[in-house]
């Protein structure tokens, strides 16, 4: 199913040709299809991470307010490929280097990138704070620790 969704980003971003044979490289390959055959979560924190470079893309070429919602669900996309493996955190280090690169490409005002960097950064935080202690609660007697785990893996997060 993701590897659909970014199939249609993929035409959204080029023409039908090259999503059509991006899409199927992306549906044939090895690594993908190998790790998708057991409960691992590598291929999801890929797929994830795919998604959200995607849909950053996708919010940078368009001029539009309704692109906003691409760039949300990329967050969205991030904070999940967070959640699935910590090691994920390692895009932050892309995306600086991506947006000044896209800045002097496409003539991008700085306003327009602290803006969607900001929200970007916002809706990652919040759907790791909501999805969060829905995947680790464990209890010591009455006292449930998500909240200690969650402030643990921020600083992990933002150590790795």
């Amino acid at each position: 199913m993701l590897t659909l969704i970014a199939g249609i980003l993929l035409y959204r971003l080029f023409n039908g040709l090259l999503a059509c044979i991006g899409t199927l490289f992306l549906a044939i390959e090895p690594f993908l299809i190998s790790e998708s055959r057991r409960a691992h979560t590598d291929v999801l924190t890929a797929l994830f991470l795919f998604l959200a470079l995607l849909l950053w893309l996708c919010y940078l070429e368009g001029e539009t307010r309704k692109h906003r919602r691409d760039l949300v669900l990329s967050g969205i996309c991030f904070g999940l490929a967070c959640l699935t493996k910590s090691h994920a955190g390692a895009f932050i280090l892309f995306l600086p280097v991506m947006l000044i690169w896209y800045r002097y490409q496409c003539r991008i005002h700085w306003s327009k990138l602290l803006l969607s960097v900001v929200l970007w950064t916002a809706s990652t935080l919040l759907t790791v704070g909501v999805v969060w202690p829905y995947l680790w609660t464990v209890k010591f007697g009455n006292l449930p620790l998500s909240p200690f785990l969650f402030v643990g893996s921020g600083v992990l997060l933002l150590w790795s």
